[in-house]
């Protein structure tokens, strides 16, 4: 298996306490301008899955420097479905 990059750590705020996420991806979208992040903290969800997190930059945001606050909730179901792709897609490799 390949071994992947390591693109840092994101610390996030989480029922009220600061957990340190590991970065899993970026993927950029030039016709939204944004970049998107997507993060985990290796919490497992009630079907034990492990909890991956989105989160949407600016473009000219270096990543690797990036704090939370910096972040963007992405919300529209298009973009999280657009987002969910990437995710089967990566998983799928």
């Amino acid at each position: 298996m390949e071994q992947v990059e390591d693109l840092g750590k994101i610390t996030i705020v989480k029922d009220g306490q600061e957990v340190e996420c590991d970065i899993i991806f970026t993927f950029d979208n030039e016709e939204l301008e944004k970049r998107y992040i997507a993060f985990t903290d290796y919490t497992k969800d009630e079907n034990g899955r492990q909890n991956i997190y989105f989160g949407a930059i600016r473009p000219n945001i270096d990543y690797e420097k990036l704090e939370y606050n910096q972040l963007d909730k992405v919300t529209s179901k298009e973009e999280l479905a657009m987002l969910q792709d990437v995710l089967n897609q990566i998983t799928e490799l």
